[in-house]
């Protein structure tokens, strides 16, 4: 189970990434809360990526085997200026942790 938000348009990438923060740590409202089984059941800790369009058109990229709540380097780019990003955080369901099993894929 991931989670992905895509947006454009005019983005508050600081709101966007608190969001997918939050989703990854199952701390978010109702989403997939599952009764039995509590809060906690659909962590995502396996990585995480990002791909926007930066101010000159060209795509950036960027990925970690990090859970995004426990890596700075995500941190960053909550200041970024774009119109078009792409967050992912990854659950683990198949394969080994690695940069080549997270999204956003080249």
């Amino acid at each position: 189970m991931c989670r992905m938000l895509v947006a454009s348009g005019n983005i508050n990438m600081e709101e966007l990434i608190d969001g997918i923060i939050l989703m990854s740590k199952d701390e978010f409202q109702d989403h997939e809360y599952n009764k039995e089984k509590g809060r906690g059941t659909y962590v995502n800790r396996q990585g995480w990526g990002i791909s926007y369009i930066d101010n000159g058109g060209k795509w950036i990229i960027d990925r970690s085997i990090d859970p995004i709540y426990e890596d700075p380097k995500i941190q960053k780019y909550k200041n970024i200026k774009t119109n078009f990003v792409i967050l992912h955080a990854r659950m683990k369901t198949k394969g080994i942790v690695s940069l080549e099993n997270t999204h956003p894929f080249v």
